[in-house]
């Protein structure tokens, strides 16, 4: 194995792979057939690629791959269960329902009828691409936006947990890895929910294409 160290993509490489992004998206099912149930619930996932000289768009370089859960808010459901069957990923949104089972919480601002919750469970960006001032936080940006066009989507969150400590990291780690991820995903404009590692963001609001353009114009300007 090759010990030399990986060459930095210059700042002329970056700009120019960036003018060029195919976004994919893909919103499935995990049983066979029926409707969704609380144990077996909508999944979504985003592949965004870029392509560099003269690749054609769709024949790029995979760069980012994002998975997570879409719940159903239908009049009628009941948020509790529809977080808490499935499994531990989604558990952790638990919090987000409000004292009812069928509402979320208040200081969410949300108005009914809402539309479904997408939760970003798992995102990977390939090594080249990492420490790059936000090219993955951009490009799930973009996902997301894809995801919130294509869909009737009311709230988007994720958990901003350093899951590579999960393991082996220290506490002092753990700490400032969730102080990192707060301020990573807060560039794109997701907020803290009750000064948790939960975070949501509105895709109706603003927030989100404005977190796009901004990171966009720092990326390739």
């Amino acid at each position: 194995m090759s010990t030399e160290p990986q060459r930095r993509m210059s700042r002329e490489d970056l700009v120019d792979a960036l003018v060029a992004v195919d976004v994919e998206t893909r919103i499935f099912r995990t049983y066979e057939s029926g409707t969704p149930t609380f144990e077996n619930p909508t999944r979504w996932t985003a592949l965004v690629s870029v392509a560099r000289g003269d690749e054609a768009l769709g024949q790029g370089e995979g760069v980012l791959a994002a998975t997570g859960f879409r719940i159903s808010t239908e009049d009628g459901a009941n948020l509790l269960d529809a977080l808490d069957a499935p499994d531990a990923d989604t558990a952790a949104f638990v919090p987000l329902v409000g004292r009812d089972a069928d509402e979320w919480d208040e200081s969410l601002g949300l108005e009914k009828p809402w539309g479904d919750l997408i939760i970003v469970d798992r995102v990977s960006v390939e090594t080249e691409w990492q420490h790059l001032g936000g090219v993955g936080r951009y490009l799930l940006g973009l996902a997301l936006l894809e995801i919130a066009r294509s869909q009737d989507v009311g709230l988007i969150a994720l958990h901003a947990h350093p899951y590579q400590y999960a393991h082996s990291g220290t506490d002092e780690e753990i700490r400032a890895g969730k102080v990192r991820l707060v301020e990573v995903w807060g560039d794109l404009g997701f907020e803290q929910f009750q000064g948790s590692q939960l975070m949501t963001i509105d895709p109706h609001r603003m927030t989100l294409p404005e977190g796009v353009e901004r990171l966009r114009v720092r990326l390739t300007q």
